[in-house]
């Protein structure tokens, strides 16, 4: 595993795995969570509960896992998370933009 450096004011990790199938692409990019968007299967699949906890948690310590979106900003792992931030208050966090969710199939994967 490696990351690549960072462009004009902002700090970008590209990070690739080694896969049994081939490489991963990962990038660690800083955004406004505002320009992200929840997955309509994401409603489906876990609702729009959020435990009391789990936002006095993310009050505390932010997201402490970034949250995972697709190349569009489409969330892909971690709505919970994208919710109790908006709640608290946070306008911008580093996501990881999953370079290599190219196509429904595999964005529908990603969300189980």
């Amino acid at each position: 595993m490696f990351f690549v450096g960072f462009s004009i004011g902002v700090l970008v990790f590209i990070i690739i795995e080694k896969n049994s199938g081939g490489f991963l692409n990962y990038v660690l990019n800083h955004v406004r969570l505002d320009k992200l968007t929840m997955h309509p299967l994401s409603i489906t699949l876990y609702g729009y509960d959020i435990d009391r906890s789990f936002i006095a948690s993310v009050r505390q310590h932010g997201i402490i896992c970034p949250i995972q979106v697709t190349q569009d900003l489409i969330i892909v792992d971690g709505h919970r998370r994208y919710q109790a931030a908006r709640e608290v208050g946070i306008v911008e966090d580093h996501v990881i933009v999953r370079m290599d969710l190219d196509d429904e199939w595999s964005i529908q994967e990603a969300l189980i």
